[in-house]
C-alpha cells in the first residue's frame, strides 16, 4: 500500500523534524508532500530541507492560511496525491 504524508507549511520551526521523521520511516513505500503555502514561502522552506530523498514540493501560489479557505484547499489534497492511506502532519 503507498501512504502518503501532507504537510502544509510555511517554513516553521518545527518542518525540519517533520521531515526528518518521515525520511526515517521504514515503510517502503512512503511520499512526504510538502504543500508550501505560498510564493514567498518557497526558497526558505526548500534550502531548510533539502536532501530528503521521500519527499515532493507542491507550491500554492498564493497563502491560504489557516482561515476557512485554507483547510478547504488542504481537504482537497486527497485528490492531488496517489495513495492509499493519506496522512497529515
Amino acid at each position: 500500500m503507498k501512504v502518503a504524508v501532507v504537510t502544509p507549511t510555511i517554513g516553521s520551526e518545527h518542518l525540519i523534524k517533520c521531515v526528518d521523521s518521515v525520511d526515517k520511516q521504514t515503510y517502503p513505500d512512503v511520499l512526504h508532500y510538502v504543500f508550501i503555502d505560498g510564493r514567498e514561502y518557497r526558497s526558505s522552506v526548500k534550502t531548510k530541507v533539502m536532501g530528503a530523498s521521500k519527499m515532493r514540493f507542491v507550491d500554492l501560489e498564493d497563502n491560504v492560511g489557516k482561515g476557512w479557505y485554507g483547510h478547504r484547499v488542504y481537504a482537497a489534497c486527497s485528490f492531488l496525491v496517489n495513495a492509499d492511506i493519506i496522512i497529515y502532519l
